[in-house]
């Protein structure tokens, strides 16, 4: 099986703990897929796959795109989750059964969200883009909770919650009083 090239510079993929992405100059981002995914396909041995798709915050879609057409080959459970509400809101039009979910946070204010506008990280916080994205779980980080948006949707809507990253007790405490799942690293649960 050849494996499928991504046609945005601006974007990656995040599969099961690795991220697979960019050349970036290059105009094209290359999928490096797993040998061991790859090999399933092939196979027809299906895996759960919960892919992140990276952003530069800017529009761009495509990697969205590329994401639900390679998937669309993919006979096993799937889903996609992004931070950027632009790709969640994409997967939706494009591919509206495949579960999609927002990952956030509520406050924002590590220094790597610093090019963010702050109305924009007051809108994500809150779910404000939540009738465009639409989405069918949360990814919430495990600092912040609780959190009153992530709380409201989990009752209000139903949503699953998973939280990232548990790496202590004490995140291991909060996820489970406050989330259905969670994201972790460092030890085996």
């Amino acid at each position: 099986m050849r494996q499928p090239a991504l046609e945005s510079s601006n974007a990656g993929l995040f599969v099961g703990g690795t991220a697979y992405g960019a050349k970036r100059n290059t105009g094209s981002l290359q999928a490096l897929w797993p040998a061991a995914l790859t090999a399933a396909m092939r196979n027809q041995y299906f895996f759960p796959l919960v892919i992140e798709l990276k952003s530069q915050f800017d529009g761009d879609t495509a990697v969205a795109a590329r994401a639900t057409d390679i998937l669309a080959t993919y006979d096993g459970p799937a889903a996609l989750m992004s931070f950027d509400p632009d790709l969640v809101a994409a997967v939706r039009h494009l591919a509206p059964r495949l579960p999609r979910g927002i990952t956030m946070e509520h406050r924002y204010d590590d220094p790597e969200w610093d090019m963010l506008p702050p109305a924009r990280k007051f809108a994500w916080g809150n779910l404000l883009h939540f009738p465009r994205t639409r989405p069918d779980f949360l990814a919430h980080y495990v600092k912040e909770l609780p959190s009153a948006p992530v709380s409201l949707a989990r009752r209000a809507f139903r949503l699953p919650v998973l939280t990232w990253t548990v790496r202590t007790p004490e995140d291991r405490a909060l996820a489970a009083r406050h989330a259905d799942q969670m994201i972790f690293e460092g030890f085996l649960p």
